[in-house]
């Protein structure tokens, strides 16, 4: 495997960073942009994607790479990009303009936070809360995972963790 550098000065339909310092890369997302693009084309549904993601592919071009393109492998960072291949999982943040340039505006965007707390995800924590509340002096499994359950919100909401993602929905019913 390696890295194939390419100049996208004539490839895109989206707008490249006006100034970045020398040797900045930023993501191509062609095959994301085409797998969206066939997915809304066949949709009678609703589409939703969620993932790390940034406004403008030029806000990546401000940071180090190495920052925005990450390796995982089994739930901790990996090794360099081009080294263990197959054996880790390599991601970097979604350009929503890339998308959006090819694909249009989706229905919705939101914040993992807004996203949850529409579907009611307060509910459910209000729920967690006053069952374990009600049983804490002798919790049974019920209880142990109602409590549990306002962790685990706490970490989904939180935007700078694991809740840092964004909610991209594309809906389109077919008659």
């Amino acid at each position: 495997m390696s890295e194939v550098l390419h100049s996208l000065l004539d490839r895109t339909n989206f707008d490249l960073p006006t100034k970045a310092t020398l040797g900045a890369r930023i993501p191509w997302q062609q095959s994301a942009v085409e797998w969206v693009k066939d997915v809304i084309d066949r949709l009678n549904g609703r589409l939703v994607v969620i993932d790390y993601s940034v406004a403008l592919t030029s806000e990546l071009s401000q940071r180090p790479w190495r920052d925005w393109l990450r390796t995982y492998a089994g739930h901790e960072k990996g090794a360099h990009y081009l080294r263990n291949v197959g054996l880790q999982d390599i991601t970097n943040d979604v350009c929503l303009d890339q998308i959006i340039a090819t694909c249009g505006q989706p229905d919705s965007v939101r914040s993992q936070s807004q996203f949850l707390q529409l579907w009611g995800i307060d509910e459910l924590v209000e729920e967690g809360k006053r069952i374990w509340n009600e049983e804490s002096a002798r919790p049974g499994l019920l209880a142990m995972k109602m409590r549990s359950r306002i962790s685990e919100a706490e970490a989904l909401l939180e935007t700078s963790g694991v809740g840092g993602f964004t909610v991209m929905e594309w809906a389109k019913l077919q008659p």
